[in-house]
């Protein structure tokens, strides 16, 4: 008999993730900011996205007049 080939071999690999349980005692940070931390995630407010997307020449009105 023959086995079938597919999903055999290459390696799996898998995100690594944090568990946050709490905030951080010694310098005050609450549990989300930790968990955004660790994540690599960065918050920006939407004004400066605002501006980025200005930098970038996208139209930030749509519609036509």
């Amino acid at each position: 008999m023959s086995k079938s080939r597919f999903g055999a071999g290459g390696p799996r690999y898998t995100k690594e993730r944090f568990e946050v349980l709490s905030g951080c005692e010694l310098c005050g940070k609450s549990k989300k900011e930790v968990q955004t931390a660790l994540e690599g995630k960065k918050e920006i407010s939407h004004e400066e996205l605002l501006e980025r997307l200005k930098k970038r020449g996208l139209p930030l009105v749509l519609g036509s007049k």
